[in-house]
This record gives structure tokens, sequence and C-alpha cells, in this order.
């Protein structure tokens, strides 16, 4: 008896993207490349690659190199955010807590 998905092939790296798992067969992948896998992320979403605890900002041009030993993690948002330290160099007031600031 086939079952529907005993005909699909199965990658050599897994990827948990957003608490979802998918496979490839590259061993190197760029941000473009998660979120086609992912299959649902808007094509500007932001990516971030987590590696012992730390978040990693994933950027368009950068390479994340995958190990067939591990399942590398890696999360979404939306849309590119700034980091508050960024926004507040800037001189940009946060949205967030202002009457807080003021007093």
């Amino acid at each position: 008896m086939k079952i529907g998905f005993e005909n699909q092939t199965i990658g050599r790296y897994v990827i948990d993207i957003d608490g979802t798992l998918r496979t490839t067969n590259s061993r190197l992948v760029n941000a473009e490349e998660i979120i086609a896998l992912h299959g649902r992320l808007a094509t500007d979403a932001a990516i971030t690659w987590e590696v012992n605890g730390e978040t990693i900002p994933i950027h368009r041009g950068d390479r994340v190199e995958l190990s067939e030993d591990s399942v590398a993690f890696f999360r979404s948002s939306a849309a590119p955010r700034l980091f508050r330290s960024c926004a507040w160099r800037n001189g940009l007031r946060p949205r967030w807590g202002d009457d807080a600031l003021a007093a």
C-alpha cells in the first residue's frame, strides 16, 4: 500500500522554519531559499538564525552552511524591523512607552 508522501524525496539537511520542518539537499542556503522552503512567507520577511541560544540576522547576501548532523533553526518576522538600539541612535522615538520616557 502506498501513501502519498512515499513518492516525495527527503533532503539531506533538516531545517526548522518557525516550527515547520523542511528538508533540502543544498549545503549552503540564503534568505531567499529559506523563504521559498517555508512556502507561506512574504518575500520581504526578515530571517534570523538561532545558534546556541544566539539570534543572528540573515541578510540577503549571506549564506548559511548546514550540517547533516543537526537541525538548523530559523525564525521569520513579517517585515524588516530596526533593532531598538539602532532606532534610538538615529533619533527616532519608540512607539511604546512614550509617556514613561517623558517623565
